[in-house]
């Protein structure tokens, strides 16, 4: 989200169950979430720190 609060951008992963892991504790969710961190950080929205 921008500094708006406006939905500016989705990440996805896309795969099936077989060939990641999708717990969120996983590799693959951490990296997506803090690519989606990063991409909100240059938008100018706050970042939700939930863990």
């Amino acid at each position: 989200m921008d500094w708006n609060g406006d939905v500016r951008f989705t990440l996805s992963l896309a795969g099936t169950r077989a060939s990641m892991k999708v717990e969120p504790s996983s590799d693959q969710v951490k990296a997506l979430l803090a690519s989606a961190s990063s991409a909100t950080q240059a938008l100018g929205g706050k970042i939700d720190n939930r863990d």
